[in-house]
């Protein structure tokens, strides 16, 4: 029966490379404007009736190209669109960003149109597209369709010319809508050869064919893959939801890479060495290895730094020192790059850096005093995982410092208020980073460290419906990181306002160990609530928790396609004593609940008892690993549901005369 199966696929894969050919590259475009009258009937989307828009047809060319003085790429779009009903109107709204400096990209031959139900049509004129700054270096073309209604087939395109020929336009397959077809063609007339980047996406089951080519199949989704031309068809939708690194690491894609160039006088040059080779040259270049290696290049820092180091011998100690005293006279401006955008010096004497020059200078002065330090490259999780077959420096965005204090090792993130020493932002936990050493080449691990939180409340209700109390709130790790941020933002406690009820009055707030930060954050409050439960009859209705942690479930696909992925393990625990009011008693006694997915991956636990007129609920919520794959998804939904019903139970009171 196998052997029947694979004969026939055998046999259809002949027959597709028999008409491969008939693909030529003026027909992977859809005729401009001629919109099919199926596709003008069509009110909901063959393969997914839930779908809000659907993209029908998706092309584009890429073209490398060198002459005598340049080389450069040309990038082709065109994309058509349905929508289906109000909720698909934001895919009337397109961005398209570009790098604006030196005039490196320029995007020329845009145009869209808009056909309505009945056929009528509209074309946006050249007013129409904005052009605006995002930040930096990065501009932005902007244009929204006119008359979106339901029904609507949208059109554009354009073509983008670029000079950034070392890593040429990326061509996603897969969007947060279903996508019905989608082409993409490379051609190579330039002195480069490149390495093809291809992912396929979650899920496809993979065929190689007699001839290298390769295809990917599941369910109704079929996708061809050459090394320069891909088709793919009947790909559904992969919206964005909560818990994920980038959507970019899970969407089919095409990227690729300069792998060497061969210039005219036959001269050929290696662009991707070895991991060896590329840590070499980063430790040789001026405004990196020889930057932080060579010493005195900071000598007004050190000079203020000189008497505080002398307190201690500890190579611990004085690291501390170093980061403390850093994260008080720089500023990260919010900017990710792990090469300095200007002397590191510069942003010193500026009080104002990226990331990478912040990490510059605090390896500069790690090295005045002789600590052996180490920079590392890394990506953050917004900005994707990282691929370590090929030495692709611009896959980084983020650095990191490994220090060796006293024999241990310490991974050290940009100085900054609020954030301990050796402790890493939730942004750069993304597992691992590339050490930069001579004679090394190295991978190292990023292992995030377990948040707890502790919310303690006691409160009392009166006859009147009105409830007073107390809560305290004890954190660690990542969620005092980011509590020290809000109290910090917020000296009156407005975020706390914000997380009970709206009429609730919040008084006496303190915080302990607001400013050290290698300790625990407590904070304690007292607070009122009038009218906080509902009485009818004989009967109070009342809800315990002041304070919900969560309002809605973040699960909220049927099926997910990829992993839930949590930047690090955390435990919350709620623990409520409510004390009953005079002449009532509980009518109802709270059913006791524990749910825990395979491997004691996550758990979460409720429990009620009374003691005389206190009624104490236990509730705790543990995820004790990072990344949760599809097949637990259902389970992992399922244990946050019961978590939300039970925060949103009541409990009833019943009168006792």
């Amino acid at each position: 029966m196998l052997k029947n199966a694979r004969s026939i696929r055998l046999v259809c894969a002949y027959i597709f490379l028999m008409l491969f050919p008939l693909f030529s590259i003026a027909q992977i475009e859809a005729e401009w404007g001629k919109i099919p009258p199926d596709d003008l009937k069509m009110e909901v989307y063959p393969l997914d009736s839930n779908a809000h828009a659907a993209i029908l047809h998706e092309s584009g060319w890429l073209r490398v190209k060198s002459n005598l003085s340049n080389s450069f790429y040309t990038y082709h779009l065109y994309k058509r669109i349905k929508i289906f009903d109000e909720a698909g109107f934001n895919e009337g709204d397109v961005l398209i960003p570009y790098y604006h400096k030196n005039g490196r990209d320029q995007i020329n031959n845009l145009k869209a149109r808009i056909t309505l139900p009945n056929g009528q049509f509209y074309n946006l004129a050249p007013s129409d597209f904005n052009r605006k700054n995002i930040y930096g270096w990065i501009n932005a073309i902007s244009f929204s369709f006119p008359n979106v209604e339901k029904g609507a087939i949208l059109e554009y395109s354009y073509v983008l010319q670029s000079e950034n020929i070392w890593s040429p336009q990326t061509w996603y397959f897969q969007h947060p809508i279903p996508t019905k077809k989608s082409i993409f063609k490379f051609e190579n007339k330039s002195y480069f050869t490149y390495v093809n980047l291809f992912q396929p996406g979650t899920g496809l089951h993979k065929w190689t064919n007699l001839d290298g080519s390769v295809e990917f199949t599941h369910g109704d989704t079929k996708m061809y893959a050459d090394k320069d031309y891909f088709v793919i068809e009947n790909v559904p939708a992969l919206p964005e939801e909560s818990y994920i690194t980038t959507m970019d690491d899970y969407r089919a894609r095409i990227r690729f890479q300069a792998d060497e160039v061969k210039l005219p006088d036959g001269k050929t040059h290696n662009l991707l060495t070895s991991w060896d080779e590329a840590a070499k040259k980063l430790i040789e270049a001026d405004v990196f290895g020889s930057f932080y290696r060579k010493k005195k290049r900071l000598k007004a820092a050190y000079s203020e730094l000189k008497p505080l180091l002398k307190t201690t011998q500890s190579e611990t100690d004085k690291a501390q020192i170093i980061y403390y005293y850093l994260s008080q006279k720089i500023e990260w401006n919010r900017h990710y790059s792990p090469f300095p955008e200007k002397n590191p010096k510069e942003a010193f004497d500026e009080r104002v850096g990226t990331d990478g020059e912040i990490g510059m200078i605090l390896l500069s002065l790690l090295n005045e005093v002789d600590i052996e330090a180490y920079p590392v490259l890394t990506s953050t999780r917004d900005h994707g995982r990282m691929q370590t077959k090929y030495p692709i420096i611009s896959q980084f965005n983020h650095l990191l410092v490994l220090a060796i204090l006293d024999g241990k090792l310490h991974l050290l993130d940009t100085p900054q208020p609020n954030l301990p020493f050796g402790q890493l932002m939730t942004s750069s936990l993304n597992y691992t980073g590339w050490l930069i050493k001579e004679d090394v080449d190295e991978w190292i691990i990023i292992p995030p460290s377990k948040s707890e939180e502790t919310t303690y409340i006691e409160v009392s209700l009166n006859d009147q419906g009105n409830a007073e109390g107390q809560l305290k709130h004890r954190s660690t790790n990542y969620a005092a990181h980011h509590e020290r941020i809000l109290a910090t933002t917020y000296p009156e406690g407005n975020h706390w306002q914000e997380k009970m009820e709206a009429n609730c009055i919040i008084t006496n707030l303190e915080y302990t160990n607001l400013n050290n930060l290698s300790k625990p954050l407590q904070a304690s409050l007292n607070f009122e609530i009038p009218k906080a439960a509902t009485i009818i009859n004989d009967y109070i209705y009342f809800s315990p928790y002041i304070i919900k942690p969560y309002t809605e479930n973040p699960f909220k696909l049927e099926q997910r396609y990829y992993p839930v992925d949590f930047p690090h393990p955390f435990s919350e625990k709620t623990i409520v004593k409510v004390t009953i009011p005079e002449g009532y008693i509980l009518d109802a006694f709270p059913e006791h609940f524990q749910i825990q997915l395979p491997d004691n991956k996550a758990s979460f636990s409720f429990e009620a008892f009374q003691s005389e007129n206190v009624l104490n609920i236990n509730q705790t919520l543990n995820i004790n690993t990072t990344i949760f794959e599809p097949v637990l998804y259902k389970e992992l939904k399922e244990l946050f549901s019961k978590l939300i019903e039970k925060e949103g139970e009541q409990l009833v009171f019943k009168k006792t005369q």
